[in-house]
């Protein structure tokens, strides 16, 4: 299904592990050997309430859309080159007289 949002568990949970883990070393880090992080009381209250809003708009953007939910990608899939090219990198310009129009 080409216009389905996919969701592969596995990979999913690695890299929430390895994304969150980086982030909790990193202030725990900064916290205890640098400088001693203080948050309001109003605002962690105004975090968790933006939170709770962006949750629940993407639990309904999810639901209402057609998801599919995998636990392991079972297919390849093929890395295209789409990358911007700058022009003094000297790249070969496509000519479109080598182009074969009756494909």
């Amino acid at each position: 299904t080409s216009m389905s949002i996919q969701f592969f568990v596995f990979e999913f949970i690695f890299d929430f592990i390895i994304y969150f883990g980086f982030w909790w070393i990193l202030i725990l880090f900064i916290n205890k050997f640098i400088i001693k992080i203080k948050i309001h009381k109003l605002t962690s209250i105004a975090i968790t309430v933006v939170s709770f809003f962006i949750v629940i708009f993407f639990i309904l953007f999810y639901s209402l859309s057609d998801t599919r939910i995998y636990l392991k990608r079972d297919f390849k899939y093929q890395l295209l080159d789409s990358r911007y090219e700058f022009i003094w990198e000297k790249n070969p310009r496509f000519d479109l007289k080598d182009y074969d129009y009756k494909k």
